[in-house]
């Protein structure tokens, strides 16, 4: 015998059918969605996930950005970018790997290019001049 019943009003929140809670705030802060995924330019065992970002009216929250390096992620990465001179997006180190990319206010698209940092001379180092590249896409 299948017995079933459903508790509403118990002053708890429900969980949704995929047994996830939901998002805590609007604001949180958002990973790799569909829209982010990109042809990916990485050399040099520099990876960047996701290597494509695209802000539009569905999807404004800062996102996450890992740079990966291939060494177990010893090296340190240098960032340079003209998305924030152009306003159309904000690059901030969290940590050695680790950036958030924020939406500016210009629409249109920037690359900000990650490269292992040998003494602070980007791209002149024992492992060649390669590195990951993001593309940032501001269709706001």
């Amino acid at each position: 015998m299948l017995i079933s019943a459903s508790l509403t009003g118990c002053g708890g929140s429900q969980m949704p059918s995929g047994g996830m809670p939901p998002a805590t705030s609007a604001t949180q802060l958002q990973t790799a969605l569909p829209q982010d995924r990109g042809d990916c330019h990485d050399e040099d065992g520099v990876k960047v996930t996701p290597c494509r970002v695209k802000f539009d009216a569905n999807h404004t929250d800062p996102r996450m950005v890992i740079i990966t390096t291939g060494d177990n992620n010893h090296q340190s990465v240098k960032e340079r970018d003209d998305c924030a001179a152009r306003d159309i997006a904000t690059l901030t180190k969290v940590t050695d790997h680790r950036y958030t990319v924020t939406l500016g206010t210009a629409t249109g698209s920037c690359e900000a290019r990650f490269e292992r940092d040998d003494h602070g001379r980007m791209g002149h180092n024992d492992r060649g001049h390669g590195g990951g590249e993001l593309e940032v896409v501001n269709a706001m």
